[in-house]
C-alpha cells in the first residue's frame, strides 16, 4: 500500500541494517535468499493468507488466523494448498489451561449448553489500521471471534445451525449448535477499557480465557512458535 516504503525503512531501523527487506512477498518467494529458509509465518492482513499459502512451496508454514475469510477461500486452499503435517495455524488457546478444562467437561455425557462473551476494547487506531476494514480482516468474527469459536468446533465438531441475530461492525451476536448442544455467543469491541471479558461458560461452569485487551498477555504465542520448530502445532 502507500505506506509500504515507509513501513520497511521503520523495521530495517527496528531490526538492524542486515536484515534483508523485500517490496512483495513474490519478490522475497522468488530470491536466493528464500531458498535456505526452513520456515514461514504468515503475518499478515486477513485477506493476504490464501495467496501467501498459495505461494510458498515446500516450507514449514505457520498462518496466523484465519487462514481464509469465506468458503471461496477455503475451497482455493482445498483445491490448491496441501494440508500435512507442514502447515499449522496460530491458535494459541489450545495451549491455554483453561482450554483443556473446557475440553474435559465437553468430552462428557451431553447436551451441553452455554454462553460466549468475547468483549475486547480497541481505540480509532485499531478502525485506522487494515483491521477495522472488513474487507481485509473479516470483521469482528474473523478478527476477534475465531479463536473462541474454534474452541467451540475443537469440541463438537463443525456447527450444524448458526442462528444470527446482531451482525455489525462492532459486535455480532447470536446462537450456534452443534447437534443438541447450543451456544449463545457475544463478540464485540468496544471503547471500554474496563469492560475486556473472554469467556465461556457451559453447564454452569465458566471458563475464563483472559480479562486482558490482547491475548499476547497470556504469552501463549511463545509455545506456538516453539512448537513450530518441531513440526508441531495445530494443523490447517
Amino acid at each position: 500500500d502507500n505506506d509500504h516504503g515507509e513501513y520497511i525503512t521503520k523495521n530495517q531501523i527496528l531490526l538492524g541494517k542486515k536484515t534483508k527487506m523485500f517490496g512483495t512477498f513474490n519478490e522475497m518467494i522468488a530470491s536466493e535468499d528464500f531458498k535456505k529458509v526452513h520456515a514461514v509465518a504468515i503475518c499478515t492482513p486477513n485477506h493476504l493468507h490464501v495467496p501467501m499459502l498459495k505461494a510458498v512451496k515446500n516450507k514449514v508454514v505457520l498462518v496466523e488466523k484465519p487462514p481464509c475469510m469465506d468458503k471461496e477461500g477455503w475451497d482455493d486452499i482445498e483445491k490448491n494448498i496441501r494440508k500435512d503435517d507442514t502447515v499449522f495455524v496460530v491458535l494459541q488457546l489450545h495451549y491455554h489451561p483453561e482450554f483443556y478444562k473446557f475440553m474435559a467437561l465437553a468430552s462428557t455425557q451431553g447436551p451441553h449448553e452455554g454462553s460466549m462473551v468475547i468483549r475486547v476494547c480497541r481505540d480509532e487506531t485499531y478502525w485506522k489500521s487494515w483491521k477495522g476494514d472488513k474487507s481485509k480482516s473479516g470483521g469482528v468474527l474473523f478478527n476477534i471471534g475465531v479463536h473462541y469459536l474454534e474452541v467451540l468446533t475443537s469440541a463438537f465438531g463443525d456447527a450444524t445451525e448458526v442462528e444470527v441475530e446482531v451482525s455489525e461492525d462492532r459486535i455480532s451476536r447470536g446462537r450456534i449448535s452443534f447437534g443438541d448442544n447450543h451456544f449463545d455467543y457475544h463478540i464485540e469491541i468496544t471503547d471500554n477499557v474496563n469492560a475486556n471479558t473472554r469467556h465461556i461458560q457451559m453447564d454452569g461452569q465458566k471458563f475464563q480465557f483472559s480479562t486482558q485487551d490482547s491475548l499476547a498477555q497470556e504469552d501463549l504465542h511463545l509455545k506456538v512458535y516453539e512448537e513450530i520448530k518441531e513440526k508441531k502445532g495445530v494443523g490447517l
